[in-house]
């Protein structure tokens, strides 16, 4: 082979190592695990409502992309979803997971934002930590 072969596949293979790095970096680098995290702020589903309700981007910079430990009365349930106090959408991890409507309930998740048309504060990753019947 010669010295220019060489390099050219020395540098093909460089390439083609560092896409692929930068492929699952981009890809799988913004993973999260919520449910071994420490959360960030313990609070009920109705203070984190008043919060955002009463000045939005305070209460973002406090909470938004964060692990947040809430606790609150579950008022609908439907697949992997269920709502807290009215107010807090919570998109469960575990789509076998289910809530009891009317019981209370404990769970961790991220905060990914607040719909101000809606007045509800939206969080994804959640695990149920604990429910009552």
């Amino acid at each position: 082979m010669s010295k220019t072969f060489k390099i050219a596949l020395g540098v093909i293979a460089v390439v083609l190592i560092g896409g692929f790095a930068g492929y699952k970096y981009v890809m799988t680098g913004g993973a999260r695990h919520v449910e071994t995290e420490e959360a960030a702020f313990t609070t009920t589903a109705a203070q984190l409502t008043k919060e955002f309700g009463e000045n939005e981007q305070a209460a973002s910079k406090k909470y938004l992309n964060k692990a947040v430990a809430l606790t609150g009365e579950v008022t609908a349930a439907e697949g992997n979803t269920a709502t807290l106090n009215g107010t807090v959408l919570c998109t469960l991890h575990d789509s076998t997971a289910t809530a009891t409507v009317g019981a209370p309930l404990s769970l961790k998740g991220r905060v990914v934002g607040y719909d101000d048309l809606m007045q509800e504060v939206r969080l994804d990753e959640c695990f149920i930590t604990e429910q009552k019947k």
